[in-house]
């Protein structure tokens, strides 16, 4: 069992590795890079592999295990005795990373039996950091080390008016289509990357709702920065919070909301695509 050490030593070296990380990543960014296939299909780019570098470096200073997109993925076995861990995506958004856009970010989280307790996210194309505690709130903090706490609007009910929901740029599927057609006048977005999810958490957008293949990487950092900034990410099927550190690693569907479920009531939502 690994010891723990404290949360602020662990905050410390999640920032320093995704700045560091983030250097790299834009020294790549600004080249004529390569894009390669991983198994799956999806792009990867030395990018990635540099960021994973930079940021288990970093990490290592804690003594805890690390699970990455990037590296070789510990058995089940393994993993399952695991009290804390750090699980991260050290470039994602890797199809926007291809495309220029910008919408690219760093994921880092610090897991504790099944949850985030602490999560960084990064972008380099900005500056931007955010990060949450386990019940201590979610910041932002610019480039200029300005710090701002991070609040949803807490208004989401199926009913109200000006909703504003954000999908994926590259997986609007029928599904997601279906689901937002329940929503006759919201302003829908897209984008790509967790970098929809902080924009729930800054309190730009009230719903994100995620149908496709996502994995544990892609949202833990995200999800305890929604919780602490008042939101929940939940699983679509059991409206309940994501798990973690699952035998198999890949995410249900889930929905990013800007407020707690079930203290809103919502938990019967007439909603066809819900049944």
């Amino acid at each position: 069992m690994a010891v723990f050490p404290s949360i602020s030593t662990c905050l410390d070296a999640a920032c320093q590795g995704a700045r560091v990380a983030g250097v790299v990543i834009l020294e790549v960014y600004q080249t004529n890079f390569t894009v390669d296939r991983k198994q799956d299909q999806s792009p990867v780019t030395e990018a990635d592999y540099q960021s994973h570098k930079a940021i288990a470096s970093y990490l290592a200073k804690t003594n805890l295990p690390i699970l990455s997109e990037e590296a070789e993925i510990p058995t089940y076995d393994i993993r399952k005795d695991w009290e804390y861990f750090w699980l991260i995506d050290p470039l994602d958004g890797t199809k926007e990373f291809v495309r220029k856009t910008g919408n690219f970010a760093i994921n880092i989280a610090l897991m504790h039996e099944g949850a985030p307790i602490l999560g960084v996210m990064f972008l380099p194309t900005t500056g931007q950091m955010y990060y949450a505690i386990r019940n201590k709130g979610a910041f932002s903090l610019d480039k200029e080390g300005r710090k701002t706490p991070l609040r949803t609007t807490q208004k989401f009910t199926p009913e109200a008016q000006g909703l504003k929901i954000i999908t994926s740029s590259h997986n609007y599927n029928n599904k997601t289509a279906d689901f937002v057609k329940e929503f006759r006048n919201a302003e829908i977005m897209h984008m790509g990357s967790a970098v929809k999810l902080v924009r729930l958490a800054e309190g730009y957008v009230n719903l994100c709702p995620r149908f496709g293949t996502t994995m544990e990487w892609d949202t833990a950092a995200p999800q305890i920065i929604i919780e602490e900034a008042g939101g929940q990410l939940i699983d679509f099927e059991h409206k309940k919070p994501l798990i973690y550190n699952k035998p198999q690693l890949e995410n249900p569907d889930f929905l990013a909301i800007d407020c707690k479920y079930w203290e809103q009531g919502i938990e019967n939502w007439e909603l066809k695509i819900m049944h």
